[in-house]
């Protein structure tokens, strides 16, 4: 707390807490999540409850990061020294431009140079997210040490790069409510999960803004489902506990029913989105073409930080192949570029992955970094001479993979809207694939559809009831050398 008139620190002098102040622990240290640890022993985790844990639960979790309510500037003691060590530049001079960036208040500064001073808050937001994953670290070392795991909900409320920070904890977690039940926006958060082979992608399901005691069954299901075709496995359904004798709230052999469908193998997935963001209030759809949809084609996005686990790697020209098993990467021209991200695209291209730059290549920067720029547009515009590097236009992606030879491992024809979700289990040599019907905006009980996939595989097909658990073979289907196409209806 400072005095006004002598700008002295006089915080150690004052008993009050500031009356209606809210207070929240450091987010962006790791003093801040060793604060909560210390706190548990104390209040919660003593004599044998941690054992008790150990036999009945499975993560310790936080709720997603609202402390964003009231806050005009992010901050930590250890923040200059980790901008300049990260950035190699003092955050000093900038404090004006980074402070009140979510614009809680009238007064704003901007610099007089190309890009009024955004590359600076980015610099500073990047810092935020370096120094977020060092508090999620520490929280998931310590659930560890007691036997479980760390699940949070991973910054999607603040200016932090969501995707960086993912692989950061045992079992991300996002949410119906502020993901706005968007496809898009799951495929978003559960790209770097895959690729950092996260077992389970959690959800807060079934949360609805003011509709309390509204939501219907049909509703919460046409949610389920968009999630699942958007690579989220695990549900917590948002709601209030009451007590009473209350029969027939459980669903028998559903948890093991949504571990075998959504938890075998590992997803794959046609085509990865280069997406780097140091913000996502809120997550917002990314693609808004129906073409790769309403061919079969599933993408994720994937940030540039994200370059750096261990699965990202090129094989074969198929990137992450234990993994999603991307086909190729698309880079659109109004995406941010990073110094990393550029060297290791630069790199992914030698390896022979097809890399495709929509609308032209991009020329924003990602951060304040003057020098990079010409010589950033220099590698990208070298590699564009390989093969495997197309420039074409933002237009008709689904064409211009198809004239590639790059196909999706669904490929659909039908009148409605499907959705494919494809896993694979090398072994039992088992691949699951979920087809979901999307009639978003029909009058319930006319959304029927019919139409046939192509599956890129030469396995015996079946269909699996989720309902009852029932497998029954399909006797008709058509089958060449290298795929099997089914009717469906």
């Amino acid at each position: 707390m400072i005095e006004t008139s002598s700008l002295t620190d006089i915080t150690d002098q004052v008993d009050s807490n500031g009356q209606n102040g809210s207070w929240v622990v450091d987010h962006f240290s790791a003093e801040g999540a060793q604060l909560i640890i210390d706190f548990w022993p104390e209040s919660l985790l003593f004599d044998n409850t941690p054992d008790l844990i150990r036999q009945v639960g499975n993560y310790m979790w936080e709720d997603s990061q609202k402390y964003k309510f009231g806050v005009t500037t992010y901050w930590t003691p250890n923040l200059p020294h980790t901008f300049a060590t990260n950035r190699g530049y003092s955050i000093n001079k900038y404090i004006p431009v980074v402070t009140d960036v979510r614009g809680s208040t009238t007064s704003s500064y901007i610099l007089d140079d190309g890009d009024e001073g955004v590359g600076f808050i980015e610099d500073y937001q990047q810092t935020l997210t370096e120094l977020n994953q060092i508090y999620l670290s520490v929280l998931t070392q310590w659930s560890e040490n007691l036997g479980v795991q760390w699940s949070a909900q991973v910054v999607y409320n603040v200016p932090l790069d969501m995707l960086a920070s993912i692989p950061y904890v045992n079992a991300p977690e996002c949410e119906m409510l502020g993901f706005e039940h968007n496809i898009d926006g799951y495929r978003q958060f559960s790209g770097s999960a895959n690729l950092a082979d996260k077992r389970i992608i959690s959800s807060e399901a079934g949360a609805l803004t003011y509709r309390a005691y509204q939501q219907t069954i049909p509703e919460l299901l046409w949610d389920l489902k968009r999630s699942i075709v958007g690579s989220i496995n695990q549900y917590i359904i948002h709601g209030y506990p009451y007590s009473g004798n209350y029969g027939n709230i459980s669903w028998p052999g559903v948890h093991h029913i949504s571990i075998c469908l959504l938890g075998d193998g590992v997803p794959k997935v046609d085509v990865a989105f280069y997406s780097k963001s140091t913000s996502y209030e809120p997550v917002t759809t990314q693609y808004w073409p129906s073409d790769l949809v309403v061919t079969g084609y599933t993408y994720e996005y994937l940030s540039p930080d994200n370059f750096a686990l261990p699965e990202a790697f090129v094989s074969d020209r198929i990137f992450a192949p234990n993994r999603q098993g991307f086909r190729a990467m698309v880079v659109r021209a109004n995406d941010s570029l990073t110094v990393a991200g550029v060297n290791k695209l630069v790199g992914y291209a030698h390896d022979g992955l097809p890399i495709i730059f929509s609308g032209g290549l991009p020329s924003n920067l990602s951060g304040h970094n003057a020098s990079f720029s010409t010589s950033a547009i220099g590698l990208l515009n070298a590699v564009t001479s390989l093969e495997n590097v197309h420039t074409v236009s933002y237009e008709n992606l689904a064409t211009t993979l198809s004239s590639l030879n790059i196909s999706p491992r669904t490929a659909i024809s039908t009148n409605g809207t499907w959705y494919t979700y494809w896993r694979e289990d090398n072994e039992t040599l088992t691949d699951y694939v979920f087809v979901y019907n999307d009639a978003t905006g029909v009058p319930m009980g006319q959304g029927m559809t019919t139409g046939n996939i192509s599956f890129e595989t030469t396995a015996t097909p079946f269909f699996y009831d989720a309902w009852t658990g029932d497998v029954t073979s399909i006797y008709s289907y058509q089958q060449s050398a290298t795929h099997t196409r089914v009717t469906l209806d």
